[in-house]
């Protein structure tokens, strides 16, 4: 009699460390997904700012009567400035990243008085909801010295009110809201101040295919994985009425070992009880 105690325990010990075991299916998924929120170089990429309407305006007016000219890679299409030579790495989803371009600006007027290059901007996306443009500034200024700066944080970009969207493996972020920063300030000689609203910033680009690709594979394989798992978990016939889940399935028969075990062993119990009260009547 204490051999068949002594088995049902045994029974229910195999049942609740198989139950223990069923929670290894999530690693083979998660390993995927976090494989396809890694970083990939940018393969191309545009920067689309015209950088601050009423300044072009004053420069291009009766009274700076001045003018700008692009280089480097730069250009202009009214009303924007654009840069397209690029290098740097970011993720699909828009959020995360940095995008160096080449390429450069250089405003004058009032007879050469007023004398300012913008060049190179790097946009970095810092989060879902912001960003912010780099770039090597060099202003006169009215007093005849020249402020410069490599990469000063010019202009706070709120990507939360762009329309962002991805088409393949391409980004775009489109009508940014962007403000003038305290070192962006300091380039116009105070004319303009931190929190000065500037012209909004589009930026479009492409990841490299190969590398999303790869991304795309091991995605697919840690879903794969997942699924082989999953479906080794519920061998169980599944009900043509309701989708079960393979997890849900497990718990359920886990139950019913269980309960079927208690049920032998309050039955094994119960004859152990009869057959001693037996012995001790004799």
């Amino acid at each position: 009699m204490r051999a068949a105690v002594s088995g049902a325990l045994i029974a229910l010990g195999v049942v609740l460390a198989t139950a223990g075991g069923g929670s290894g299916t999530t690693p083979a998924y998660a390993e995927g997904s976090d494989a396809a929120d890694s970083t990939c170089e940018v393969s191309a990429a545009t920067l689309t700012w015209g950088f601050k309407e009423s300044w072009r305006a004053y420069i291009d007016g009766s009274i700076a009567n001045g003018s700008w000219e692009t280089s480097d890679g730069a250009d202009y299409e009214t009303p924007n400035f654009l840069w397209s030579v690029v290098t740097g790495s970011a993720d699909a989803s828009g959020t995360a990243g940095e995008l160096s371009f080449t390429g450069s600006v250089h405003f004058t007027g009032h007879s050469g008085v007023l004398d300012m290059t913008v060049a190179n901007p790097t946009v970095v996306l810092s989060g879902a909801d912001s960003a912010s443009v780099l770039i090597d500034i060099s202003s006169k200024q009215e007093d005849g010295s020249v402020v410069e700066a490599t990469q000063a944080a010019f202009a706070s970009v709120d990507v939360s009110q762009a329309e962002v969207s991805v088409d393949g493996d391409t980004v775009s972020i489109t009508d940014a809201p962007a403000s003038l920063t305290a070192e962006g300030a300091s380039a116009f000689s105070g004319y303009y101040a931190e929190g000065e609203e500037l012209d909004p910033v589009t930026i479009t680009y492409s990841l490299d295919a190969s590398c999303s690709a790869s991304e795309s594979a091991t995605a697919e394989a840690g879903t794969s994985s997942a699924a082989a798992v999953s479906s080794d978990a519920s061998s169980a016939p599944a009900s043509s009425e309701s989708a079960v889940s393979s997890s849900g399935l497990s718990a359920g028969w886990t139950a019913a070992i269980v309960g079927v075990v208690v049920v032998a062993l309050a039955a094994a119990a119960a004859v152990w009880l009869r057959a001693r009260k037996g012995r001790v009547g004799q």
